[in-house]
C-alpha cells in the first residue's frame, strides 16, 4: 500500500513538473533503484536473513444494505475480501548475497555517471527549467 501511495504521489507531482524536471528525474531512476537494492542487500547481510512481504487475502463477513423497488431497505449477509501484508524471514545464501552487493557497488558509480550525463543533457534540451 505504501508503494501505491508513493507511486500515486510521484505521478501527481510529475504531472506538475516541467519537462526539464521530468527528464532529470527520469535520468536518476536507475541510480535510485541501485541505491535501494544496495541498502536492501546490506540490510539482509547485517541481519543474516531476508524479509519478504506477501499479500494475504482475508474474507470479511458482515451485512450489506439493499434498496428494494418499493423503497424499503433490507440488510443481507455479504462478504468481501480484504488483503493484509505479512512479512516473513527467509533464509539467504550469505555468499551469494555478498556477491550481489559487490556487483551493485561496482554498478553504482557507472549509474551515477550516466545519471549526471543524462541530467546535463536534459538541462541542455530544456533550458527553461
Amino acid at each position: 500500500m505504501c508503494l501505491a501511495v508513493l507511486l500515486s504521489a510521484c505521478l501527481f507531482l510529475s504531472a506538475c513538473a516541467s519537462k526539464q524536471q521530468r527528464c532529470v528525474q527520469a535520468q536518476a531512476e536507475d541510480l535510485l533503484v541501485i541505491n535501494r537494492l544496495i541498502a536492501s542487500t546490506q540490510a539482509n547481510l547485517d541481519r543474516g536473513y531476508a524479509i519478504e512481504t506477501e499479500r494475504v487475502p482475508v474474507r470479511r463477513y458482515g451485512f450489506c444494505s439493499e434498496r428494494l423497488r418499493d423503497g424499503r431497505i433490507i440488510r443481507l449477509p455479504c462478504s468481501d475480501i480484504d488483503y493484509y501484508t505479512r512479512r516473513k524471514a527467509v533464509a539467504i545464501d550469505l555468499e551469494a548475497e555478498q556477491s550481489k552487493l559487490n556487483q551493485l557497488l561496482e554498478r553504482q558509480p557507472i549509474a551515477l555517471d550516466r545519471a549526471r550525463a543524462g541530467q546535463a543533457a536534459c538541462i541542455a534540451q530544456y533550458p527553461e527549467g
